[in-house]
């Protein structure tokens, strides 16, 4: 109960100065998706603080404590409810976490999401790095893992679990849960928000057993620059808040379970490099927009619903990646264009001034003409070997 009242107080904080930096900086593009989901977090984390306190007095007056501890400590057989994992993250940190932190900071907030996360997703029965206290066997030789240290609930700092990484005050700023064996039917817990304001990066690809759709609060991690969920059960639409993370550069989530249209609005993620959606079920027109996508370098779009047209739009798509890979080249050859043309009217300009001149004259003039002729060379020269390369 002291836990969750720690952790609700520090949430409150956290919002309070997001909002702050939201109100002061016009430039920010975060919306009101992730204000709401810490509105629910701070609930959820003030509710479990009050349900706790009757637990552990209801505790003390039937001298069961044994009893409990047991109990949430051999939970991982079945899946966990996101209450019970929340449940089980608070024990964790009250009872067993020896990892010290200076205060609870913001840090503090991402250690507790990483271990919601943990049994939400049953980290137990993961296929690589469990926890080495919570394993099936109780043996740190359960699964795999380089050392003790990169084990999630390591008393370590979590920055050095594995697939994690992060800032020096503890915050996240990657998260890759890719080929673990997850196992969830709701995605990830709502208290991977804690992460919004600092995360870069996430994959959970390749967990064929990890379900649920990309929920709303997507829209809250306008830093995030790469997601992965590509060969997972992973499905439904995608929400409209996807399409505002205009820092996001790659977009897997080929060979997955997604339905319904690719909005238009994919125009506005204008820093989209890679787009591979390939093998889903995704309907509708492919939109113009993927077409304009000035930095776009990699899409399929292959093995969808898409409408008959789908295979003319491909072609188009793919015709128009190729002619933004050499717009720049086509620029500088005109540039080139435009300076000989110069170079040529200064010629013209030299020879009618010669014929003006004394004979006197006649040797520093050849000097003259000589210079504009070697840079008119040199310039020809660079045009034609940039058109030489244009076509090949």
């Amino acid at each position: 109960a002291a836990m969750a009242r720690r952790l609700m107080k520090r949430m409150k904080e956290v919002k309070d100065s997001l909002e702050k930096k939201k109100n002061d900086d016009d430039d920010d593009d975060s919306d009101d998706v992730g204000r709401k989901s810490w509105d629910t977090l701070i609930k959820v984390m003030d509710h479990l603080a009050s349900s706790s306190s009757s637990e552990q007095t209801a505790d003390k007056e039937t001298n069961n404590n044994n009893d409990t501890t047991a109990t949430i400590q051999n939970i991982h057989h079945h899946h966990l409810s996101q209450n019970e994992a929340r449940k089980r993250a608070l024990y964790w940190l009250s009872h067993q976490d020896t990892y010290e932190q200076k205060e609870v900071g913001t840090g503090f907030l991402h250690r507790y999401a990483l271990a919601v996360i943990y049994f939400s997703l049953e980290g137990d029965s993961w296929n690589r790095c469990s926890s080495a206290s919570h394993s099936g066997t109780g043996s740190i030789k359960a699964n795999d893992c380089p050392t003790d240290n990169e084990r999630y609930l390591s008393s370590a700092s979590h920055r050095l679990w594995d697939g994690v990484n992060g800032n020096r005050d503890d915050t996240i700023t990657w998260l890759d849960l890719s080929n673990r064996n997850v196992y969830s039917e709701q995605f990830l817990p709502l208290e991977l928000t804690l992460l919004s304001p600092t995360l870069e990066l996430l994959w959970v690809s390749e967990n064929p057993d990890l379900s649920g759709t990309l929920p709303e609060y997507m829209g809250e991690f306008q830093k995030l620059e790469s997601l992965n969920v590509h060969k997972t059960s992973v499905g439904g639409t995608l929400p409209d808040s996807l399409y505002t993370l205009r820092k996001l550069s790659s977009l897997r989530l080929y060979k997955s379970k997604f339905t319904g249209s690719i909005s238009s609005n994919i125009g506005n993620m204008g820093r989209l490099k890679w787009l591979w959606i390939h093998e889903n079920e995704f309907t509708g027109v492919v939109p113009d927009e993927i077409g304009k996508l000035k930095k776009l370098e990699g899409v399929t779009l292959h093995g969808n619903k898409f409408v008959p047209i789908v295979k003319e739009e491909v072609q188009e798509v793919e015709k128009r990646v190729q002619e933004l890979n050499h717009e720049e080249l086509e620029k500088r050859i005109q540039e080139l264009k435009e300076e000989l043309a110069m170079r040529k009217g200064e010629e013209v300009m030299v020879q009618k001034k010669e014929e003006a001149h004394t004979p006197k004259e006649d040797k520093t003039l050849r000097r003259k003409l000589t210079d504009v002729d070697e840079k008119k060379d040199t310039t020809l020269e660079g045009f034609n070997h940039h058109k030489n390369m244009n076509v090949a």
